[in-house]
């Protein structure tokens, strides 16, 4: 890396051009806010390229995937955000969660089940497959979130979370960020459980 510091990538030898992560380039193409064998999207979506295993493990890892990048230019980001209010033709809980709580929530979630379970599984071969706009990993991942949430809600309700999954897998394959994923996660849940 740039200054001595983290592992040289073994498919790019000596000191030639960093690959750039194209959604990342700054105007006009120049300036590059992150390469993709240092970024914590755990593999590019687009190119398959990943970062060395010994990175793994680094803080910079969670701290960067909660950085900004081009999904604040998307205009589909802002759509499915704007989705949110949907949630009041739902019957209304009988609980309230604390706003920290279910930004808490939205965040660890996320983490979980895209930024490891879904990234993992599009590494695996078939699971990058594509139905529509939606691949395979993300399909699985969000069967997985409906199955877990049977630990704590009625399985109409389990089930029910399966389609905003779908949503928050398919920010991670478009951006590859948690932030995204985690605002629109979040937003969602407050739509839920607070109706203004």
């Amino acid at each position: 890396g740039a200054g001595g510091r983290g592992p040289r990538s073994r498919d790019s030898p000596g000191s030639g051009p960093r690959p750039i992560c194209g959604c990342c380039r700054g105007p006009g193409g120049q300036r590059p806010r992150h390469d993709v064998r240092t970024t914590v999207r755990f593999g590019h979506p687009a190119t398959g390229s990943g970062i060395e295993r010994s990175e793994f493990v680094g803080l910079r890892l969670p701290l960067q995937a909660l950085g900004t990048c081009g999904w604040l230019r998307d205009p589909r980001f802002y759509a499915v955000l704007a989705l949110g209010p949907t949630a009041w033709l739902l019957p209304e809980p009988a609980l309230r969660i604390a706003l920290w709580r279910l930004a808490l929530l939205a965040l660890a979630e996320e983490a979980l089940f895209r930024g490891v379970l879904q990234q993992w599984l599009l590494r695996r071969v078939g699971f990058a497959r594509r139905f529509g706009p939606l691949t395979l990993a993300n399909l699985t991942a969000s069967s997985c979130f409906a199955l877990a949430h049977l630990l704590v809600q009625p399985p109409l309700w389990a089930a029910a979370v399966f389609f905003p999954s779908l949503i928050f897998g398919w920010l991670w394959d478009r951006h590859g960020r948690l932030l995204p994923c985690a605002l629109v996660h979040f937003s969602y849940n407050l739509c839920f459980f607070y109706r203004f």
